[in-house]
């Protein structure tokens, strides 16, 4: 059996451990496995059982009908009610390390602050299994947050969101007609929204009757004033329609060509809730229903020449477009 199946068992057998509290013999553990089409004797159950008190876990042995019945007792416990498995362990883990993208933001010192609380709660036995857990699970941000926002800024936009009030804004324009200037901005706040690394305000521009996505680094100053907002969009739905951050162009019907071996990167994470994915001779067809923008132009050239859109031709034409722009800034464009 190769050793990455042997892993898996083994996962299964701790899994299968954690719920059954009352514990299980080898025979028993058998014969579950065997009904999840994992094929093992009991010889191999109870090599699976002493791996397992190799790396430490706390595995209690209880003499049971001439049988002995092995029991998981529970990794870190904060209170009599609240405790952590094995694997729960490695899920806070993860979702520390998810959160130091945002170093060097408002929100991490917050975060860290949570994280602390809790792993104080966990005791010797948990915190230790902390420690034992960052030797071999590695977790890497694709960027982190590079500038501080104030922290009154943030609660001022929370608390106008939760309140539903509006707010006055002072916001660094980076494009359009007031490019690097900062304008004053009547809005009605929708919500945060948190991507790539940064935060970012969902809100209504009061003036132009139009929503819009303000960058939280770049509001200089928030004011909650006592006029009234209410609000009529429904977050989770604006949001969902794009592959990122921008949400303009219509929303269309997307099919792009992936070719080996980059499909199976692209196949194996989860880009948007609207993704299908079937299989072909050379790739596979990724399917996706969102804006189409020059972001998703920028994505799709993210997957090198390996991708191949295929419909709609709008996005085709921006892809095109990037490329030529591309060629003609590092001098490669054709002459004519």
């Amino acid at each position: 059996m190769a050793r990455n199946d042997t892993v898996t068992r083994i996962l299964k057998v701790i899994h299968l451990l954690e719920v059954n509290p009352q514990g299980l013999t080898a025979k028993e553990i058998k014969s579950k496995l065997e009904a999840q089409q994992f094929e093992a004797s009991e010889r191999t159950i109870y090599r699976d059982l002493e791996a397992i008190e190799m790396i430490h876990l706390p595995l209690t042995k209880i003499e049971h009908s001439g049988q002995p019945r092995y029991k998981l007792e529970s990794i870190a416990s904060i209170n009599q009610k609240l405790n952590f498995s094995y694997q729960e362990l490695i899920a806070l883990y993860l979702a520390r390390e998810s959160m130091t993208m945002y170093q060097g933001s408002s929100f991490f010192r917050v975060v860290d602050q949570f994280f602390q609380k809790l792993e104080k709660g966990l005791g010797l036995s948990g915190q230790k299994e902390l420690l034992n857990i960052q030797g071999y699970v590695g977790f890497k941000p694709q960027s982190t947050w590079q500038s501080a926002v104030q922290q009154e800024i943030i609660d001022t936009i929370y608390d106008a969101c939760a309140e539903g009030q509006c707010l006055e804004i002072i916001y660094k324009s980076k494009s359009g007609l007031y490019k690097d200037q900062y304008v004053p901005r009547l809005i009605g706040p929708e919500g945060l929204y948190f991507v790539d690394s940064g935060a970012y305000l969902v809100a209504k521009d009061l003036s132009k009757n139009e929503y819009r996505t303000y960058s939280v680094n770049r509001i200089v100053e928030a004011k909650q004033l006592e006029q009234t907002y209410e609000s009529t969009l429904s977050l989770k739905d604006y949001l969902k329609t794009s592959i990122g951050l921008i949400q303009q162009g219509d929303v269309k019907a997307v099919e792009i060509k992936v070719l080996d071996p980059i499909a199976a990167y692209v196949s194996e994470r989860r880009w948007h809730e609207s993704q299908s994915i079937t299989r072909i001779d050379e790739g596979i067809i990724l399917k996706i229903n969102v804006n189409i923008n020059e972001e998703l132009a920028r994505w799709v050239l993210s997957l090198g020449q390996s991708a191949h859109v295929l419909e709609p031709p709008e996005l085709k034409e921006l892809v095109v477009k990037e490329v030529s722009a591309l060629s003609e800034k590092y001098g490669l464009k054709k002459a004519a």
